[in-house]
């Protein structure tokens, strides 16, 4: 079964080629969603270039998407439902080449796969993981409290761990 994986330049290019897929299980991935609806609608919010990729697996079934990723440094890399776990044997790589040399602070999804990329990660790069946070789909309301800004300096530092 091969496994290729697409980088997009800008968020309308991921959109056109991965939205449907991300719509079909909305409440999944309504944080990448969002979150791609900041970046076309306020740009100046991550002013360095998101990282949006997108996997795709072809096997006997023929060519599907087996699972997207996104990023906005400095935060973490946010998965989508995995479709086929194998997917990560090629995200893993492709975020080390897009990052060359800087530090990955986390990684947040579904709790299997951000588990099984923190171990590829860790395998591949030296540190550890810890889990920062088992949640479900958005369980609580404020990650931070109301008036205080959602800017990577007012989050807790993890030192050299990567939190999945």
């Amino acid at each position: 079964m091969a496994r290729t994986i697409t980088r997009h330049a800008n968020v309308d290019a991921f959109l056109t080629d991965a939205g449907a897929w991300l719509e079909a299980r909305e409440a999944e991935h309504n944080l990448i969603l969002g979150i791609c609806s900041t970046i076309r609608d306020d740009p100046a919010t991550y002013p360095r270039p998101a990282y949006l990729a997108v996997v795709r697996t072809d096997d006997d079934a023929g060519e599907r998407i087996a699972a997207a990723a996104i990023r906005t440094p400095p935060w973490p890399l946010i998965l989508s439902e995995v479709d086929d776990p194998r997917a990560l044997e090629v995200v893993a790589p492709d975020v080390s080449d897009v990052l060359a040399g800087e530090r990955l602070t986390g990684v947040v999804g579904p709790p299997a796969m951000s588990r099984a990329f923190a171990e590829r990660w860790v395998a591949a790069h030296g540190g550890s993981w810890e889990l920062g946070l088992d949640e479900r789909i958005f369980p609580r309301r404020w990650r931070h409290a109301p008036g205080r800004p959602n800017r990577p300096e007012a989050r807790e530092p993890v030192g050299d761990r990567l939190r999945a």
